[in-house]
């Protein structure tokens, strides 16, 4: 799976571009500032041939709170090829003021390929919220991070005693 990663600035043009292969770490710790955002482009294989996979997805992962991570859906074009982005307005949307050190990963899932592909690309690096080193809240709750009191009130059963119930004729 040969493919690009673009960062581009906060005014859409590109900062840079690196090619490569699903698992290698083109991104080494590349800083994003406030508006950046980075565009993966690919072109999807399976044994060497091209397919189009029923899920992509691009996605960030953070490294200092394990489960939190931001996702982009990619689309597909019409040459085959697939492009997914994630700015970092979608992972403050996704994550709260989350800063630090985010790992890329694609995501590809397909009943041709039983367990999915995946590879890293790297990881960004976010500023670091100002408000200090307090655990980010997710504006996106996912199964890990509910909140321990969203639990639902017990279902009281009311039977009816059988002196109630009407004879039944065989």
């Amino acid at each position: 799976n040969s493919l690009s990663v673009t960062v581009y600035a906060t005014d859409g043009k590109k900062e840079s571009t690196k090619q490569g292969q699903l698992g290698d770490a083109l991104l080494k710790a590349t800083a994003l500032r406030a508006g950046q955002s980075v565009e993966v482009t690919f072109q999807p294989q399976l044994d060497s041939a091209p397919f189009k996979p029923q899920q992509a997805m691009l996605m960030a992962a953070s490294k200092a709170h394990p489960g939190l991570a931001a996702y982009s859906v990619a689309k597909a074009g019409k040459d085959g090829s697939h492009v997914a982005s994630l700015g970092t307005a979608t992972i403050e949307k996704q994550l709260g003021s989350l800063g630090g050190e985010l790992e890329l990963s694609l995501l590809l899932g397909d009943p041709a390929a039983a367990l999915g592909l995946s590879g890293s690309l790297g990881s960004v690096l976010l500023p670091e919220a100002s408000t200090g080193a307090a655990a980010p809240k997710p504006k996106l709750l996912t199964a890990a991070h509910q909140p321990v009191n969203n639990l639902k009130p017990n279902i009281a059963h009311i039977f009816v005693s059988d002196r109630q119930r009407l004879h039944s004729y065989w």
